[in-house]
């Protein structure tokens, strides 16, 4: 009894006491401090809450600045060697140091303007005098809404040479607010918009025009169409156009025609079916017609592929199949189909040449280990430590 009737008293009074040790360190309980265990080395120790961040959703053409705490839970101070940003995003600022127990922001940036996606993957390496992670990824992902879209989403105008080129392009929201068309500009000035028509389902119909040329062969342009929101605010659109002076034999696909290693696997299965490529001719006005005279391999082993021609005498196109039916046991094969054809309205040569390439054998095996850092690029500024980056 007498035991209890002391200890009462004092249990009463510790958390006076524990106030007043509290208020007269206030700073200390606000910031505990690393406590290094007995035999432990000293050193920093880097701590990412959250190495994997979203951004959410941002309409196109916003700058995104998104930051990420890092703290150092170890004894010793941490530095910041060397931040290298990838995929896009650039590097807004970073702490080059921190003392045990303090924290930072890591700003990574993105210019979503220049992203024709709607997704976005982007991420940052980190190099640190962390002995135990030398090397930290940051992750970021969001989403893109653009306030206004264009239907096709790039344009190509075809005629025979020595004939004006046209087509049209239709100019829509993105969202469910209302858009209205203010401008639209070519940027090499090859393109010509000639007409802006309001359609009643909310969409602009762009009619495109470019002059004939002398000669065949493709040029590149893009328009920029600028368009306003019953608020006011103005948004910017960017798609490419495709000026096409054809000989007469359109090609689809232009570029390589490629045969990925996963399809070729199969031909080593027994009774297998070949790897089958087309390549479509298409008389580019539907008053041209053309004939094939010939089909060539080159640098193509014939015991490896064949040709065949499909024509459809109702729309003049003309289907190139390239068959692969063996495997081979080189890691790649790389060659062209050459495709002789006439007009046959005045026996005008055409010709096209098709590059093909096709992989072989087994997907090589994934690199062990953690990959060599590259350093930053030195920054015109601050030499290298940090400030806004550009595109990597």
């Amino acid at each position: 009894m007498f035991l209890r009737r002391v200890m009462v008293p004092q249990l009463r009074l510790l958390p006076v006491l524990l106030l007043a040790s509290g208020l007269s360190s206030s700073a200390e309980a606000q910031t505990p401090q690393p406590v290094r265990p007995a035999g432990a080395p000293s050193a920093p120790r880097i701590s990412i809450p959250d190495p994997l961040q979203d951004w959410g959703e941002v309409v196109r053409g916003a700058r995104v600045e998104h930051p990420f705490t890092i703290r150092n839970i170890g004894t010793e101070p941490l530095r910041i060697l060397g931040l290298q940003p990838g995929c896009g995003c650039s590097l807004v600022r970073y702490p080059e140091e921190l003392p045990p127990g303090e924290e930072g922001e890591i700003v990574l940036g993105f210019e979503t303007a220049r992203y024709p996606r709607d997704t976005w993957k982007g991420r940052a390496r980190i190099r640190t005098n962390d002995p135990r992670n030398p090397q930290i990824e940051l992750h970021l992902s969001g989403r893109i809404i653009s306030m206004v879209v264009a239907d096709p989403p790039s344009v190509r105008l075809t005629n025979l040479f020595g004939s004006p080129l046209a087509g049209e392009v239709r100019i829509g929201p993105g969202t469910d607010t209302p858009i209205e068309v203010i401008g639209a500009t070519a940027r090499s000035k090859l393109v010509t918009v000639e007409r802006v028509e309001p359609q009643a389902d909310g969409t602009t119909r762009l009619l495109l025009t470019a002059p004939s040329r002398g000669k065949p062969g493709r040029q590149r342009d893009s328009v920029t169409v600028r368009v306003r929101t019953p608020e006011g605010a103005e948004h910017s659109l960017e798609f490419g156009v495709l000026l096409d002076h054809s000989d007469g034999v359109l090609l689809s696909p232009l570029g390589t025609v490629s045969i990925r290693r996963e399809d070729t696997l199969t031909l080593l299965q027994e009774g297998a079916e070949p790897v089958v490529r087309e390549i479509r001719l298409t008389p580019c006005a539907p008053t041209f017609r053309f004939r094939v005279l010939a089909t060539e391999l080159v640098d193509l082993p014939a015991d490896f592929f064949r040709i065949e021609r499909v024509e459809d005498e109702a729309t003049g196109e003309i289907l190139v199949k390239l068959l692969l039916f063996r495997s081979a046991e080189v890691p790649s094969i790389r060659g062209k189909v050459r495709i002789v054809m006439e007009a046959v309205e005045d026996g005008r040569p055409i010709e096209r040449t098709v590059p093909i390439f096709a992989l072989f054998g087994e997907a090589p095996p994934e690199p062990v280990g953690v990959p060599e850092f590259k350093p930053l690029p030195p920054d015109p500024v601050k030499g290298g430590k940090g400030g806004r980056g550009g595109r990597p």
